[in-house]
């Protein structure tokens, strides 16, 4: 069941939202817990916005995906904030080929 878990923690957060995934974290999670993860995703998004160079990224999305996955929490608006690590992905990768 943890590896089940885990899994569904992965692709809630890269995006690829399951709906029984989903709802199977979201049953085992308290009110408060729900609450935390709303405000750690929101602070996580506040800070992809801040981002300016590509190592930063990448340390900011190891870091996050370490969290996410090691405390199965389930995130509300995962999709949102996958949709700016894409973005902010592929900005980096250009700015990587300009800066070459």
């Amino acid at each position: 069941m943890l590896i089940r878990d885990l899994n569904a923690a992965k692709a809630i957060f890269t995006g690829a939202v399951d709906k029984e995934a989903r709802k199977e974290l979201e049953k085992n999670m308290t009110l408060k817990e729900k609450y935390e993860t709303l405000h750690s995703a929101n602070l996580l998004k506040s800070k992809i916005m801040q981002i300016q160079t590509p190592l930063e990224l990448m340390k900011l999305h190891k870091k996050s995906i370490c969290l996410y996955s090691n405390k199965l929490e389930f995130l509300d608006n995962s999709a949102q904030i996958s949709g700016i690590f894409i973005k902010q992905q592929e900005t980096a990768k250009e700015r990587l080929i300009y800066d070459r």
